[in-house]
């Protein structure tokens, strides 16, 4: 179970014992928190060709400021969930989330550009 399917979802502050399960769950070597690897990635490649391929590498994520944007953006490209899935989860409007995206997007974009 998770969140979205938690009855005390509306009332909660902090992850259940199901939602921390679910958040360190191993997905072949990653979990919610670990992923990405340096190794499999051109760091030549543009933002938008990575975020059209799914995952964006640990080290780019490390560059973001803000830890719930890291977080967005992990669950939107390396998670692949949608915008509205990923407000629902963090109790967040589908605009907010999107504005995180974009964000973090320009912001990986400024790292990228200035790492070459």
């Amino acid at each position: 179970m998770n969140c979205l399917d938690c009855d005390k979802r509306k009332y909660c502050s902090s992850l259940c014992a199901s939602a921390e399960e679910y958040v360190n769950q191993d997905y072949g070597g990653y979990t919610l928190w670990n992923v990405g690897d340096m190794d499999s990635f051109d760091s030549s490649m543009s933002i938008d060709k990575m975020t059209s391929f799914g995952d964006i590498p640990e080290e780019w994520l490390d560059s973001l400021s803000s830890p719930r944007q890291r977080e967005i953006l992990e669950l939107y490209y390396n998670e692949g969930k949608t915008q509205k899935y990923i407000a629902d989860l963090l109790r967040l409007s589908v605009g907010t989330v999107a504005t995180y995206l974009k964000r973090g997007r320009l912001m990986l974009k400024k790292y990228l550009s200035i790492k070459d």
